[in-house]
């Protein structure tokens, strides 16, 4: 869920560019509040996120002394609410300052309309605050690290030192910050070159020139997806795995389901998180990672089972499909909206572009949660197709309770390890438990015919024309270009 709360602070910032609302409908006093707010917008902007701060510190230290006295988990899921309260009240508070008061404007007056740099002085208070709440939210994080400590200690399970409060935020940073705002700041700069070069060729262009900027667009971000696995790979601390009986299955693994990784890495996170994850698009800089817990507590079975479902991202395209429809759906939103907006109702277009632009942030982040799991689902039921295949030796045997179990358990252990209750809903993912509950719907299914891939196929079909109604559109109809 952080990822995507930076991912809207970022949007958030590049898509106020230019915008002034029109406050002619609101009354007397609100006019003169907001007039007021504008003109103290860097005390008004940095005053709001300390409230928010410290609004957190309040909570977490009442927490932490009720956490102490009662030993009762539910101190900790309110503070970890809390905590998820503050950085979803940083993001819409950094919208509001730009949206409303003019806080980019602001920068821009200051510093000027720099590639990135007034977009990066605009984001770093947002950015700032969310550092602050996980600092604020470390006596917490270490109640509980202690009191898993003892419990592993004594069954005798591997432990890892307790980082100090600094190092758990670099790592927070590292992992849930880093990634998102590294991509979209690239993204973010790549789109405001091509404006540039764009309203400077503009002429020579002719016509289609908005439509040939686009497509620029697109091409410069599919450039930019295929080499983020590098900045990520030094972002996160990792190593390579080490030669041995592990890295030949796992490596054999990848051959037999012919996908080809750059490397197969070991992420190190002080045995704090158990997860793996596959990044990358090009076969020469696609990496996947398993965290050093991982390693440590599955059995050899459930490593195979959580490899095999990062191999299936890799197998059926999971992730240039989702960035393509994510990027498709707003193409569409945005210009239809807009236009019809626009041409139909008539709406000033300062508004039917904001609302057309919000319309489209909107419906690319509900259908990437909702592909997401689809792509999820088709990752697990994958894993256990490879268990059957590996256990039978052949491509088409029914699938059984040992096969499913072995994905179901590994789903199992990341939520115990994790502290991740298991009806617990994720965005991206679902809950555990329904995962779970799927993969052992699929006991009894040949491995050759699994409901869920008949799914994905007609989706990606559904993607494939709306993006050739994008392209016409962006074609036949100049303006839309322009409106994207």
């Amino acid at each position: 869920m952080t990822h995507l709360i930076v991912l809207l602070m970022v949007v958030g910032v590049g898509s106020a560019d230019g915008v002034s609302p029109d406050l002619s409908w609101a009354p007397g006093w609100a006019r003169d509040f907001i007039e007021m707010c504008r003109a103290h917008v860097l005390p008004i902007t940095l005053i709001g996120f300390g409230v928010i701060i410290v609004a957190l510190m309040i909570l977490i230290v009442f927490c932490e002394r009720r956490l102490s006295r009662t030993g009762r988990a539910v101190w900790v899921r309110i503070a970890d609410r809390g905590l998820l309260l503050g950085q979803w009240s940083c993001a819409l508070w950094l919208g509001f300052a730009c949206y409303a008061l003019g806080w980019l404007a602001f920068i821009r007056e200051r510093v000027g309309d720099l590639i990135l740099i007034d977009e990066l002085l605009a984001l770093l208070p947002g950015v700032v605050a969310l550092a602050a709440l996980w600092a604020a939210f470390w006596p917490v994080e270490r109640r509980l690290r202690e009191a898993t400590h003892f419990g592993r200690l004594e069954s005798g399970e591997p432990v890892h030192e307790i980082p100090s409060r600094w190092q758990f935020l670099s790592d927070q940073l590292r992992t849930h910050a880093g990634p998102t705002l590294i991509a979209a700041l690239l993204l973010f700069a790549w789109i405001e070159t091509v404006d540039l070069i764009a309203v400077r060729f503009h002429d020579r262009l002719g016509e289609h020139a908005d439509t040939i900027a686009t497509l620029g667009l697109g091409l410069g971000a599919i450039a930019i997806v295929g080499v983020l696995p590098v900045l990520w790979k030094m972002i996160w601390r990792t190593r390579r795995l080490p030669p041995g009986e592990l890295r030949d299955e796992l490596h054999a693994l990848c051959a037999r389901h012919k996908v080809r990784v750059a490397d197969l890495l070991i992420w190190e996170t002080r045995g704090a998180l158990l997860n793996g994850a596959l990044v990358g698009v090009l076969p020469r800089l696609r990496y996947i990672m398993l965290t050093d817990a991982l390693l440590e507590r599955l059995s050899a079975r459930e490593v195979e089972a959580v490899m095999a479902h990062e191999i299936a991202h890799a197998r059926h395209r999971h992730i240039p499909w989702l960035i393509g429809t994510v990027l498709v759906v707003v193409g569409l939103v945005s210009s239809l909206a807009t236009l019809a907006l626009g041409r139909v109702a008539g709406v000033p277009e300062g508004w039917a572009h904001a609302i057309g632009g919000g319309l489209a942030i909107v419906g690319a982040i509900l259908v990437l949660g909702w592909v997401s799991r689809r792509f999820e689902e088709q990752a697990d039921a994958f894993a256990v197709q490879h268990l059957a295949a590996v256990r039978s030796g052949t491509k088409n045997t029914p699938i059984d309770e040992q096969d499913a179990s072995g994905m179901a358990g590994a789903l199992g252990a990341v939520a115990r390890f994790n502290h991740i209750p298991v009806a617990k809903f994720s965005f991206r993912h679902g809950s555990i438990r329904s995962r779970q509950r799927r993969l052992m719907g699929l006991i009894g299914a040949p491995t050759g015919s699994v409901a869920i891939d008949g799914s994905v196929r007609w989706l990606k079909r559904v993607v494939l024309v709306c993006a050739l109604v994008l392209v016409v559109l962006l074609w036949k109809v100049p303006e839309a270009g322009a409106l994207l």
